[in-house]
């Protein structure tokens, strides 16, 4: 009965994280359309993958660091 709570703990803990990464992402596509859109001279130096690479590294080290969501 133990085991059981404890999966489907871990199991809502993923769904979470999942679900923060897939905004986090989001938020910050949009971001970079508006900001590509409002300042067209000014070409943004960072690759896109890069960025969301390393928030999204960002988030699961601090997430994980906590222990909890």
């Amino acid at each position: 009965m133990v085991s059981t709570t404890s999966q489907i703990n871990k199991f809502i803990e993923f769904i979470a994280v999942l679900g923060d990464l897939i905004i986090l992402n989001l938020v910050l596509f949009l971001l970079l359309f508006f900001w590509e859109e409002a300042f067209v001279s000014l070409p943004f130096s960072c690759r896109v993958s890069w960025m969301v690479t390393s928030l999204t590294l960002c988030y699961l080290a601090c997430s994980g660091s906590r222990g909890k969501v």
